[in-house]
């Protein structure tokens, strides 16, 4: 299998399938997430206080093209 890469500053819009917040709120948690489910192909993550209060990790079962997104 081939490691999980993260793209900082980028949103993939769409493909999701399953979100849900990261308590703990560390990125590995979520790409930890997509590496158990067979579905997933991508996933974005948001660190606290930015798209909610909480840490929110969204599983994509398509990779969808990249956009600027602070988040």
């Amino acid at each position: 299998a081939m490691a999980a890469r993260a793209q900082v500053g980028f949103d993939r819009p769409g493909g999701d399938y399953n979100s849900g917040p990261v308590r703990n709120g560390d990125p590995a948690v979520c790409a930890a997430r997509c590496d158990r489910d067979n579905r997933c192909r991508a996933w974005s993550f948001s660190f606290p206080g930015t798209a909610s209060r909480d840490a929110m990790c969204w599983l994509k079962s398509t990779v969808t093209p990249l956009k600027d997104d602070k988040c």
